[in-house]
């Protein structure tokens, strides 16, 4: 009987587990939007886990759409502002998914202006 009972609690168990998976898998697919010196790029960034910061820099790079090298032209991100120019900075340090929700817009600022650099 103990036995039994222990078989039915693994079943729930596996019930469990496999409700969690889907959740974990639906949360997982986080996107922001990322406004780099007048272009939009969308930015994928699985769990969220990362920092402000490297939004900063992924959104720096892409602004090349040739090389991906957008950091020779515009440097680093000293900023990350919320919705646009004027709005609040997001501290650099935290996490994306305790400062920002799915699908956020973000502005960027960079160290250098594309004209800066040849």
């Amino acid at each position: 009987k103990t036995q039994t009972q222990h078989t039915n609690d693994d079943e729930d168990q596996d019930e469990y587990d496999e409700k969690d998976d889907i959740a974990v898998k639906k949360i997982e697919s986080w996107h922001f939007f990322a406004h780099v010196h007048g272009k939009d790029i969308e930015i994928a960034a699985g769990d969220a886990t990362q920092r402000v910061k490297w939004l900063g820099h992924v959104a720096i790079s892409r602004w090349d759409d040739d090389g991906r090298q957008g950091w020779k032209r515009l440097g680093v991100p000293i900023a990350v502002k919320m919705k646009d120019r004027n709005g609040s900075s997001i501290d650099l340090s935290a996490s994306l998914r305790d400062v920002l929700q799915d699908g956020d817009r973000v502005f960027v600022e960079t160290s250098l202006a594309p004209n800066e650099t040849s």
